[in-house]
């Protein structure tokens, strides 16, 4: 069994990290986090997730869907880590994948958006957090979306 679950709470913007050591049983709770989920139209699905897969500092991909176009992004065009337009710094954790843009849990470029909707379906958390699950958070692991 992994030592680690995830437990997002879009309604009240808590992204809950729960472990459970070697010689437990149960998960308790190890930590909290503030986080941004999608906006309406754009809402983060809910349901059972794995991580698929995990990148620290990613590069960024611009996805073909109208919102990109909307915020004048053409669709293919990638933003490298480090670019101040790329809007995942930190780390990314994949939970779906999607032509239109996979779904995950990331950083972001806007922490004041952080207890708000905000995303486009997505998970945002403060990029520290990003990186600090990323070093933990094992692929396969399960994460919950409420």
């Amino acid at each position: 069994m992994l030592p680690y679950l995830l437990i997002v709470n879009r309604r009240e913007h808590r992204l809950d990290v729960w472990y459970r050591g070697p010689l437990r049983k149960q998960y308790r709770l190890a930590e909290s986090h503030l986080i941004a989920v999608g906006t309406e139209g754009h809402d983060t699905p809910a349901g059972v997730y794995f991580v698929i897969d995990k990148k620290a500092h990613p590069s960024y991909t611009v996805p073909d869907a109208d919102w990109a176009r909307e915020l004048g992004w053409t669709p293919g065009d990638v933003f490298p880590p480090g670019d101040v337009n790329n809007p995942i710094p930190g780390a990314f954790l994949q939970l779906t994948e999607d032509p239109t843009g996979n779904i995950g849990i990331h950083g972001t470029a806007h922490p004041e958006t952080l207890g708000t909707d905000a995303s486009h379906g997505c998970v945002r958390v403060h990029p520290d957090v990003s990186l600090s699950l990323h070093r933990r958070i094992a692929r396969q692991t399960p994460v919950v979306i409420l």
